[in-house]
């Protein structure tokens, strides 16, 4: 017997026409049912983030309003104008959704949501050039010779770690 092979997309697709055993539609039905992130009790996300998570009321402000302002792009077919975005811009926008669905298994107890966001992130590649690997820094000619100098002048017990953190590698 031969297992097919099933590509991301197919697997995709399953999850969004998934039904539970009890018939009822899964929370993946986000492109018929908007209910699942439409109907998201914001206040109460704000509690969650307040209260469980500990975030400073500004980030908790900040995670919402990202939220609401590009949760119809983002689970529906218009998630490619997302990808248009500054790369900060779509760190913020991806940070806040990837919160939501840790928020939603808090909240229920079901994974999905979090198995979800994380498909579409990859699916649309939205967290291409979002990190700082490729940036060249120019500096002077005695700019890191300085900084080691130091660095190997610090005394006591927290100078006796860096050295060694330096040494060791």
């Amino acid at each position: 017997m031969k297992i097919p092979f099933i590509t991301e997309d197919k697997q995709i697709d399953n999850l969004l026409s998934n039904s539970q055993s009890n018939g009822l539609k899964s929370l993946m039905e986000g492109r018929n049912s908007h209910d699942f992130y439409q109907s998201a009790d914001t206040n109460d996300l704000f509690n969650y983030y307040l209260d469980v998570r500990k975030f400073h009321q500004k980030t908790c402000r900040d995670l919402i309003s990202y939220f609401r302002r590009f949760k119809d792009q983002f689970f529906t077919e218009r998630v490619e104008e997302i990808r248009t975005l500054s790369p900060r811009i779509r760190s913020k926008i991806m940070d806040a959704f990837r919160k939501f669905g840790q928020y939603y298994f808090y909240k229920y107890n079901n994974d999905q949501c979090q198995d979800l966001v994380a498909r579409i992130i990859r699916r649309h590649n939205l967290s291409f050039g979002n990190n700082d690997h490729g940036k060249l820094y120019i500096v002077d000619n005695n700019y890191l010779e300085a900084k080691l100098k130091l660095l190997y002048e610090m005394n006591g017990d927290i100078g006796l770690i860096v050295k060694f953190g330096l040494f060791s590698g």
